[in-house]
């Protein structure tokens, strides 16, 4: 049997007294280094997220910058010949029938010959407009404005004709003079010339030109019509 006394010294035994641990602490270390790793991630992730947001927004950006105007919308159009009589005729006039309105001075035409046996150039041009030549009362085509594809590489020898004071066509919707659009109802002509010369275009029957309207900013073709001699 044990005595009070020894029952008070049994519980009175020293027991071992834990120190305070130092902030050096191998210890302390380690949970300071585990609690700091899971911040360190989420802040490394959310710059990576960052980086590559700002990535695809800049490759977006870059993109949509190198896209193309769209092409108006032409719904339909016409071409008529008024046949070559000689010197006289080869008059071919193009109507804008419905859709959108088109700006002049984004417009190049291009004349298909190709299918005329005695056609000095197989392709013409109607460029650089709006056209400024005025000869009287009649809206022609300046020289910058009429070019080929001869094979010498120059822009001379256009069978289309520049007009002159006694013309019977005028460029009409293409010229500076009736405005900056060619829009539904609007028309313009130009003349293939009819003699024998080196610059002219003689049509015979069954002979088709090709007419197309491309539209420079889209580099797309807007109209393109045909006619066929007679």
């Amino acid at each position: 049997m044990y005595t009070q006394n020894q029952l008070n010294r049994t519980d009175k035994r020293e027991r071992p007294v834990e120190e305070p641990v130092s902030p050096g602490h191998p210890s302390n270390t380690a949970e300071t280094t585990r609690a700091v790793s899971p911040v360190i991630g989420v802040v490394l992730l959310v710059a990576v997220t960052v980086v590559l947001a700002g990535t695809v927004v800049a490759f977006f950006l870059g993109a949509d910058s190198g896209l193309r105007q769209p092409a108006p919308q032409v719904a339909q159009a016409n071409a008529d010949l008024d046949t070559q009589d000689g010197f006289g005729g080869g008059i071919i006039t193009v109507t804008h029938q419905g859709g959108d309105p088109v700006t002049v001075a984004d417009i190049r035409i291009v004349v298909d010959t190709s299918d005329v046996a005695d056609c000095s150039v197989d392709q013409a041009v109607i460029e650089n407009l709006p056209a400024t030549a005025r000869f009287g009362g009649t809206l022609g085509h300046d020289d910058e404005n009429l070019a080929n594809n001869a094979d010498d590489g120059t822009d001379d020898n256009s069978p289309i004709s520049q007009g002159g004071p006694s013309s019977k066509w005028s460029a009409g919707a293409l010229h500076t003079d009736t405005g900056e659009t060619f829009a539904a109802g609007d028309s313009f002509q130009f003349r293939l010339t009819g003699g024998d010369g080196p610059e002219d275009c003689p049509l015979e029957s069954g002979e088709t030109v090709r007419i197309t309207v491309a539209h420079e900013p889209s580099k797309q073709s807007i109209i393109t019509v045909s006619v066929t001699a007679r």
